[in-house]
């Protein structure tokens, strides 16, 4: 099986399959991390404006094009709009500022970070009862129409919240970004990384546990954007591209016993459209405060 580098959205809009997180990375690493990257290979950078790092990927980005190594169309660039920016009116502002720190003309995908709008400046301050996903999604269209992003999309909403966008969207919701689990030593829950299958699979192939897992989403079709500030796994978590699952390792890793959620964002609870509501109250003992 060869597998594309690239997933193509319902646009024709090509997404890389395999980028680079910078979630809780500080401004000195994910400038440092954004141009290894590149320089290994990589063609997605994901961000967003409550990360509190675009304009070090700005700087990055900038650096990169000026050095000749790459050109603006060679590189996939995400960020995402803040809860306090999501109601219609404010979300053009949001973008500019990305925009802005990004040193960017446009960005490839911009998401609502979640489905949950607030008012405030950058952390949520108030819940905005009026301002629904749908009005959400309604702002996303007019970003898009006006060419500030190639494509729109959601995180972190639930499947309820999905149809509703869809049942009312005129432009198709293009990505949806989502948790998922590649954590080795998260200190809350589960190790996936030392699952004996995992661990099985990594020394048939001599790859590490992490480019199995990664491997296994990618050959499903699944976008990933592992974050790292390490140089080494940087590089190591890219190279997944030159072995294949069989049928029954893909079996065998899909049926391995659901998670828990690690991240509840528990800033959301109150808000009428918390998309984990029904979730915590089935798991009340495995909240965090992430």
């Amino acid at each position: 099986m060869t597998i594309s580098k690239f997933v193509t959205l319902s646009n024709g809009v090509k997404m890389p399959i395999f980028g680079l997180g910078t979630w809780q990375a500080s401004k000195e690493l994910v400038y440092v991390s954004v141009k290894t990257a590149i320089n290994n290979g990589y063609r997605l950078i994901d961000t967003a404006a409550a990360y509190f790092n675009e304009e070090a990927i700005g700087e990055a980005l900038a650096e990169t094009f000026k050095e000749g190594k790459l050109k603006r169309e060679d590189i996939f660039i995400t960020t995402k709009c803040p809860p306090p920016f999501l109601h219609p009116d404010k979300q053009e502002e949001a973008i500019n500022a990305s925009l802005s720190k990004l040193k960017l003309d446009y960005v490839d995908l911009y998401l609502a970070h979640m489905p949950c709008a607030y008012d405030g400046e950058l952390k949520p301050e108030k819940i905005l009862h009026d301002c629904k996903p749908e009005d959400i999604w309604k702002g996303l269209e007019k970003l898009y129409d006006k060419k500030l992003t190639r494509s729109i999309g959601i995180s972190n909403f639930k499947i309820e919240q999905i149809h509703r966008v869809a049942k009312i969207a005129k432009v198709p919701i293009h990505n949806h970004q989502v948790e998922l689990h590649l954590r080795s030593s998260w200190p809350a829950g589960p190790a996936p990384l030392e699952n004996h299958i995992v661990q099985h699979l990594a020394k048939k192939y001599s790859k590490s546990p992490a480019q199995i897992l990664l491997r296994h989403l990618i050959q499903k079709g699944i976008a990933v954007i592992p974050k790292s500030t390490n140089e080494k796994r940087i590089f190591e978590n890219f190279q997944i591209f030159d072995f294949e699952l069989d049928s029954n390792e893909m079996k065998n890793l899909y049926n391995i016993a659901q998670q828990p959620r690690l991240f509840w964002q528990d800033f959301l609870i109150g808000h009428p459209e918390d998309p984990y509501k029904e979730e915590r109250e089935k798991q009340p003992q495995s909240k965090h405060n992430v």
